[in-house]
């Protein structure tokens, strides 16, 4: 019997102890629990670099753009596609209406002011081609003691190829070829047509470094007859270059030269028709949603010849 009594005891010490142990099991379950969620994060590291890379929301203290980076294809190529200097992919069509003003005064005292409106479409093709026609209208167009006109300008119609892919040094050389119909009247006053076929041809050349893209472009464009009138052929340049602000805003400025031959009547050339016409122009171009491109351009004619003063407003919608 006294041997009983303390086997009887342990028993009773060990049942009042059981809250005590049930406590103690409840917190290493949830210590290993931690255990395990840090096993977890610390694996994830070696997860591939796309699951790696997953997006994460942005901080509340940094605002974050709208527009996703991968549906809009960023704006410095939208606006390098709108320049000449780059193409779009097969299948891809581009719309871009535009709206436009231009002011200059052609003779000392003779004022005019033309409003006008165009409409492109750009068509990516296989074998890195793009085709562009554009249709352009003389919305109101008036001259100081001559008079006003409006109406349908000359269309045109253009192929572009890329034909070197940029590397290491190496720019992208892109070629193009314009044909511009004579479908603009050219009797009106002033005129809204050259009223003569032109042939452009010529060369483009684009290097990026981020998050700049510089382009340049040499081009010769030969003009046409109109009954016993000769125009000159042009010779002509761009140097620009495009900045990318951000993903979906880029900032544009360039410089556009064109030397014109002087024009012939019946094999005589024409007094001081041969003309240089220069112009620098500053614009930007922001992502307005999927697909959608603002532009605003504004130049400035620093030749006699050239327009005082030119803004334009585009609207480039992909599909």
């Amino acid at each position: 019997m006294k041997r009983l009594i303390p086997a009887i005891l342990l028993v009773a010490s060990c049942a009042g102890t059981d809250p005590r142990v049930a406590e103690l099991e409840h917190q290493l379950r949830d210590r290993d629990a931690e255990i395990a969620a840090l096993r977890q994060q610390l694996g994830s590291n070696n997860l591939p670099r796309e699951q790696a890379a997953a997006p994460r929301p942005p901080s509340s203290g940094q605002p974050a753009s709208n527009v996703p980076e991968e549906e809009t294809s960023r704006a410095l190529e939208q606006a390098l596609v709108r320049q000449g200097g780059s193409v779009l992919a097969r299948g891809t069509v581009q719309v871009e209406p535009e709206l436009s003003y231009v002011y200059s005064e052609p003779t000392k005292g003779f004022r005019r002011d033309t409003f006008g409106s165009a409409g492109t479409v750009r068509v990516g093709l296989p074998w890195d081609m793009q085709a562009d026609l554009r249709v352009p209208v003389v919305i109101h167009d008036r001259l100081k003691q001559g008079g006003t006109s409006a109406g349908l300008g000359d269309i045109s119609l253009g192929l572009t190829k890329s034909v070197v892919v940029e590397r290491d040094y190496v720019p992208e050389l892109l070629v193009f070829g314009n044909w511009q119909a004579p479908t603009g009247r050219s009797d009106a006053i002033p005129p809204t047509g050259s009223g003569a076929h032109a042939v452009q041809a010529g060369v483009t050349a684009v290097k990026r470094k981020d998050p700049v893209a510089l382009y340049g472009s040499l081009s010769y464009t030969w003009n046409g007859r109109s009954s016993d009138f000769d125009y000159g052929d042009t010779l002509g340049g761009t140097l620009g270059v495009i900045l990318a602000a951000t993903p979906d805003t880029s900032i544009l400025a360039d410089v556009n030269l064109n030397s014109h031959f002087a024009s012939r009547v019946g094999g005589q050339a024409i007094t001081q028709s041969d003309r240089l016409i220069g112009t620098f122009e500053l614009g930007a171009a922001t992502v307005m949603g999927r697909d959608l491109l603002l532009n605003v351009t504004a130049g400035v004619g620093f030749t006699p010849a050239a327009p005082d003063f030119r803004l334009t407003v585009s609207l480039p919608k992909r599909f």
